[in-house]
């Protein structure tokens, strides 16, 4: 069984080479739906910060690791992944984006009140958890 580092380096890896193969139809679109001064994404640089997401921090848990990185935007956001096993094989079970106002402290700069933003979690699920609370 692969080391969870290694299940992430091939994540990274893979999920790199999707958005790579996919910047033609990102361009064909857009420029088939926005004028040509204004650009909604950048495909370019999605692949880069694919590229460059490196493993800040990996803690052992119950349930499977939590997996720290670098993260989007240049690296200036963390991203937190939450993994089970399964089968003899890594999945990750969520990804969370670290709160782009308190940097997931989950606090206002006063440090008494809950960040405006994330209401105090420090961190915002991506995509949606199957039986999930609402």
């Amino acid at each position: 069984m692969d080391t969870i580092e290694d299940f992430f380096v091939q994540y990274f890896r893979e999920r790199t080479d999707i958005l790579r193969d996919k910047i033609p139809v990102w361009e064909a679109h857009i420029k088939k739906f926005f004028t040509q001064s204004y650009s909604p994404w950048q495909p370019d640089r999605a692949v880069r910060d694919s590229e460059q997401e490196r493993i800040l921090s990996v803690e052992l848990r119950e349930e499977g690791y939590q997996v720290i990185t670098s993260g989007q935007a240049g690296g200036s956001w963390r991203m937190r992944y939450r993994t089970l096993l399964n089968n003899e094989s890594w999945q990750i079970a969520s990804i969370e984006w670290e709160c782009g106002i308190c940097h997931g402290s989950g606090m206002r700069k006063d440090g008494t009140t809950a960040c405006r933003l994330c209401k105090g979690a420090g961190w915002k699920l991506v995509g949606a958890s199957q039986g999930a609370s609402k």
